[in-house]
């Protein structure tokens, strides 16, 4: 599957990847089900370096909130969150080190947002309290809600944190469930001055962007953890917070109970099926923010294979993957990140080539993911229920399936002209289609929809299909394989786009395409053997209309009747 061919084809301009910022931008509503999971097309990487193996380095992260922050093996880590107080790894180690905060005064942390205040002072008016006069706290009291909507805290808050990074050394701020409510969680009560959720997510929203402001202003970057809670109010506060500049980030992504068998779910356990939800936080955070952050507090290494393969699914280069601190001691550093160095670039989206199964196609490997709770076999390969798989080699990816694979056989030549394929089957940009490209032909092609089947383009009709859009061009898909024309002279595919189309194709003419109306009329009056012979031109504007040259004469299309002119 591809929306992007980055391998080195044939033809003279590669195909390129899709631009621009995804379409389904509500896919953060926490009641997505799995068919509203976008794709996201990779854009980030230029075709050039795509095409010379510009490969793929994913950016891992590490949060650490006790014991020594500088352990073994930090140099895997670009980046880290780390509690105020814990020992540091170098700069040389670990170039971005944010500072972990967080918007209550909680017990153990380094760095609670209540330090901000003078010390002694009470400031009572920062500190939230019920209908009864009470603070509103949890775990045993360790937990108090402050009010970050007071414009003075929010002032003394941003002007402490800049001053922390500043004088720490510190790349940028961490801040902790930025977008909790107080229905979640185990929260005493519900504050006076916030009686519902709305005004408290409309504090919280301007409490977070404007330390996002004031930070950035100060050359500082600011993380906020958006809690992928069903009881968070997640797609608005998301949307305004990112686009104020706040790095998004989601925590326990994916972190599914492989050794029970269950499917994906959060560890708190508070949503179902919650694997196509995380993935479309995945994917709007991709779309919305320059880079964002995926974390999972598994500890086990197919958990960590299963959440870290998912997140792969989706990066275009912005997310930094995390996982429990614990993997540099406790446990084997997974295989999978190393693994993942020796994928190469990504080649398109994720797709779903058969039930609850995810891939993802890069030049030397593929990702797959079994979201389903029990074992399935995918490609002659078995799978454990909720489980994921890195494959990387050498070469790229080469596999035909089904149609295709079917075409390729049994089509009399085809396979002597084309040889072996240079991609795996991937999925066309409207996820219509599917095709596999091939170097012999001149440079070939075999595409597959389930309206036409499937059907070979190759060489200078194909290269001129190219030119025009692929699929996605005036011609649509093909509907016949390459074939000579009734003179023998000329070579010819059809396609389906133009309410009918067609690529014609002599060593005199070149490939010229002719579609719709003109080549209904030209059809009808004998095609290359009638008195016009064959086009010399694509399609072009003329006033008042649409013309097709061909060798002995051409034909418009008058826009005010519907006409056909010959000339």
């Amino acid at each position: 599957m591809t929306d992007a061919d980055t391998v080195k084809l044939p033809s003279t301009s590669p195909r390129r990847p899709l631009q621009g910022p995804l379409t389904r931008r509500h896919i953060l509503q926490l009641g997505a089900a799995a068919a509203a999971v976008a794709f996201v097309p990779w854009s980030k990487l230029t075709p050039t370096a795509e095409a010379a193996g510009g490969g793929y380095t994913p950016t891992l992260q590490r949060f650490v909130f006790s014991g020594d922050a500088g352990a073994a093996g930090t140099q895997r880590w670009r980046w880290q969150c780390i509690q105020d107080g814990q020992t540091r790894p170098t700069a040389a180690q670990v170039p971005e080190q944010f500072v972990y905060a967080t918007a209550v005064r909680r017990n153990g942390d380094g760095l609670g947002l209540t330090q901000c205040l003078a010390p002694g002072q009470v400031a009572a008016e920062w500190l939230l309290r019920d209908g009864a006069g009470n603070l509103i706290t949890r775990n045993g009291g360790g937990d108090i809600a402050l009010d970050v909507g007071n414009p003075n805290f929010q002032n003394d808050a941003a002007n402490f944190l800049v001053v922390k990074c500043r004088n720490g050394g510190w790349s940028g701020v961490w801040l902790d469930e930025v977008n909790f409510d107080f229905s979640f969680g185990g929260w005493s009560g519900n504050p006076v001055k916030y009686p519902d959720n709305a005004s408290w997510q409309r504090a919280l929203t301007a409490f977070t962007k404007y330390l996002a402001a004031q930070l950035k202003a100060a050359g500082f970057k600011f993380g906020g953890n958006l809690g992928s809670y069903s009881a968070y109010n997640s797609a608005t506060f998301a949307r305004d917070v990112v686009t104020g500049g706040m790095i998004p980030g989601v925590e326990f992504f994916v972190a599914g109970n492989q050794n029970a068998g269950q499917a994906p779910q959060s560890t708190d356990g508070d949503q179902d099926n919650n694997w196509p939800v995380q993935m479309g936080w995945l994917d709007w955070c991709m779309a919305n923010a320059d880079e964002s952050v995926f974390h999972d507090d598994a500890t086990d290494t197919n958990r960590i294979t299963y959440s870290f393969c998912s997140f792969l699914l989706a990066d275009n280069g912005t997310g930094r993957y995390g996982a429990d601190t614990n993997q540099d001691t406790n446990t084997p550093y997974p295989q999978c990140y190393t693994d993942a160095g020796k994928l190469g670039a990504p080649i398109g989206a994720r797709y779903q080539p058969q039930g609850g199964v995810w891939r993802r196609d890069f030049t030397t490997g593929t990702v797959v993911v079994n979201t389903n709770r029990g074992s399935v076999t995918y490609n002659g390969r078995a799978y454990a229920g909720v489980s994921a798989v890195i494959t990387a080699s050498a070469a790229p990816a080469t596999e035909m399936h089904g149609a295709i694979a079917a075409h390729y056989n049994n089509t009399p030549g085809l396979a002597a002209l084309f040889g072996p394929t240079t991609t795996t089957e991937r999925i066309t940009p409207d996820t219509i289609g599917r095709y596999n490209h091939f170097d012999g032909g001149g440079g070939g092609s075999i595409y597959w929809t389930p309206n036409t089947g499937a059907w070979s383009v190759h060489g200078a009709i194909r290269g001129h299909w190219q030119s025009l859009g692929w699929e996605a061009g005036p011609t649509g898909y093909p509907t016949t394989d390459e074939n000579t024309t009734p003179d023998g002279v000329g070579r010819y595919n059809h396609f389906t786009g133009g309410d009918g189309a067609s690529i014609y194709w002599t060593p005199a003419t070149g490939a010229q395409l002719v579609h719709g109306a003109i080549r209904d009329r030209w059809s009808a009056m004998g095609w290359e053997l009638s008195s016009l012979g064959y086009p010399t031109s694509d399609e072009f504007a003329v006033p008042g209309g649409r013309r097709s040259n061909f060798a002995h004469g051409s034909l418009t299309y008058r826009f005010s009747d519907g006409a056909i002119l010959i000339g």
